[in-house]
């Protein structure tokens, strides 16, 4: 045997390098948490780091509590180089974490909204953001967490691209809005539909969602339009203005080439009412019919898109 590779016994003082478990054995993890250096726990850690939350979502937020994220006053500090250094946002100030995240323009106005809809104080710091929910429900706690975390991600992403300004026009005060949408896991797939309704006062007056079983995407957009314009009966407005993002069903609405087993169900929605067509197209992304319930006197069905108001 060798033993010219042993280690020497040492002078020093002995110390523990294991500790048996509660049944007295002794084991690799024992040893290693003894020796191992330990780091005290950054505050926030547990409120980042939760079941509730998505990893990915947790990693980027985590990274804005460790300051790791290369904005440009880091840059010019860590490398020594001159670069100018202007918020791409708001082009008034200088960017850093905290102005991104926090005191740009696009983010205060942010933050202004989301507290108006929770009623709650949102601060820059997200622990003690989150704390402010302190007395309020699980859910609304949980909500309150995820919509902080969102709003930074989604802020320090529009750092590093243009931001577009999107504006929703709420129906007139005659109307009532069904946004109408379908969505399949595979064409075909497993197929669901979902109707949000809404004032003239963006209010909701009411959601359903429902399963339509194994259909094609289209067959998804088309149910959702008819069981929107089914559903909308119980609040007796004069005027429906439905808005749905599939060209090829609202193009086949108005051409009335259906298939065969949905033409019943569209021709009693547009019993007694003449189709009009708005060619004049401005937006291609989103597409409304607009038309009005029984007892109206205006009786056609107006199709175009969301960006041409007509009546």
């Amino acid at each position: 045997m060798v033993y010219d590779n042993l280690p020497s016994l040492s002078n020093g003082p002995d110390r523990r390098v294991r500790m048996p478990d509660l049944k007295w054995r002794f084991s690799v993890s024992s040893a290693r948490e003894i020796v191992r250096t330990k780091y005290p726990t950054m505050d926030g850690a547990k409120v980042i780091w939760r079941g509730d939350v998505h990893p990915s979502l947790a990693a980027q937020n985590w990274k804005f509590i460790r300051g790791a994220c290369a904005t440009l006053n880091k840059v010019r500090s860590r490398f020594k180089i001159q670069l100018p250094n202007r918020c791409c946002v708001c082009k008034n100030t200088e960017e850093s974490l905290d102005h991104v995240l926090w005191s740009c323009e696009l983010a205060v106005r942010i933050w202004n909204w989301v507290s108006s809809i929770f009623a709650l104080k949102p601060d820059a710091n997200p622990i003690i953001s989150y704390k402010a929910a302190s007395g309020k429900s699980q859910m609304v706690k949980d909500l309150w967490l995820v919509a902080n975390l969102v709003i930074r991600a989604e802020l320090w992403k529009v750092k590093h691209a243009k931001p577009i300004a999107c504006f929703w026009s709420p129906p007139d005060s005659t109307e009532l809005l069904i946004c109408c949408d379908g969505a399949s896991q595979g064409n075909p797939g497993s197929v669901g539909a979902g109707v949000i309704a809404r004032d003239a006062n963006c209010g909701v007056v009411g959601a359903m969602s429902v399963g339509l079983g194994f259909v094609s995407n289209y067959l998804a957009e088309l149910y959702a339009i008819l069981l929107g314009l089914e559903w909308d009966v119980q609040w007796g407005y004069s005027k429906i203005l439905v808005r749905t993002d599939s060209a090829s069903v609202v193009r086949d609405l108005e051409d009335f080439s259906l298939p065969w087993f949905a033409q019943q169900r569209w021709m009693a929605v547009r019993s007694s009412r003449d189709v009009q067509a708005a060619r004049h197209i401005v937006d291609p992304e989103t597409l409304n019919i607009k038309f009005p319930t029984e007892g109206s006197n205006d009786s056609s069905i107006l199709i175009g898109f969301s960006s041409i108001r007509l009546s």
